[in-house]
């Protein structure tokens, strides 16, 4: 059986849906919505107005497409839009919202602070409020407002698809590097910035966990930077067998534990 799936969050869940890390998810899943470079607290605000010209990053390449993708994506909530009861398995993470935070904007308006792509766009350099909130430098009243909109997400979700299994991908900051030549050497500032921003990504687990019926992909200490991620070296570009591993577990989730089923992939992944 295929089974239809939903992504939010970052690289970290997915690259887990991504055929040239995991060759064979197709025969599995089928990605039927998927978000990226965004934060729940913007997906539960209202659509910004925007002209498609200020918000295109140019030139026009298949990468900036995708990076004005995003940002148009999270301006008109593509994804809340697309939530609906046959979507079987709906996978997120909490990692942008620690790497970037959100915007307050003109006319009471919030949006994720995409700093990786939004600051290239005339839509930006027209706004007159700019007031950022993040966990860095106002982290309790960044908590305060990512808990509400949470709560909306999940009361949004009990309405519109409550047959879909959720999953939380419990993405944290890496900073051991597998290397080319295949050994392992530790990244300081991949190491400072985990000690920052794990234990924010942390806290916004637990209250999920806490008051929500999830499932969790557990992050293992002893994951591994690949410095041959397809994406390049980042401190969320795990080593392969991480994806692998996350599909496998995924695969479990969906089955609702069908042991027969399980026994048919030993020879796959293991």
């Amino acid at each position: 059986m295929v089974y239809n799936i939903a992504v939010f969050g970052s690289c970290v869940s997915r690259d887990i849906f991504y055929s040239k890390i995991n060759h064979n998810y197709k025969e599995y899943f089928n990605v039927v919505l998927s978000s990226q470079r965004g934060s729940i607290i913007s997906l539960m605000q209202h659509p910004v107005e925007f002209r498609i010209e200020d918000i295109a990053i140019l030139p026009e390449s298949q990468v900036n497409n995708s990076r004005t993708r995003f940002i148009k994506e999270d301006l008109n909530k593509h994804f809340l839009n697309g939530l609906n009861n046959n979507i079987d398995l709906l996978i997120f993470d909490n990692y942008f919202e620690d790497r970037f935070g959100v915007l307050e904007i003109d006319n009471n308006q919030i949006i994720t602070n995409n700093e990786w792509d939004l600051l290239e766009t005339e839509f930006y350099n027209n706004l007159k409020i700019k007031n950022p909130l993040n966990m860095r430098t106002n982290k309790k009243d960044y908590f305060k407002l990512w808990c509400e909109n949470v709560d909306l997400f999940f009361d949004y979700l009990d309405t519109h698809c409550p047959d879909t299994k959720i999953v939380l991908n419990e993405a944290r900051v890496a900073y051991n590097v597998l290397k080319k030549d295949k050994t392992v050497e530790s990244n300081k500032y991949y190491k400072k910035e985990s000690k920052l921003r794990n234990k924010n990504i942390k806290r916004l687990d637990k209250y999920i966990i806490k008051n929500y019926d999830v499932n969790c992909l557990k992050f293992d200490n002893k994951t591994l930077v690949d410095e041959n991620h397809i994406w390049g070296i980042g401190p969320v570009h795990y080593e392969n067998k991480v994806y692998a591993d996350r599909l496998h577990e995924l695969i479990q989730i969906s089955e609702n534990n069908n042991l027969t089923f399980l026994d048919k992939l030993k020879n796959i992944f293991h």
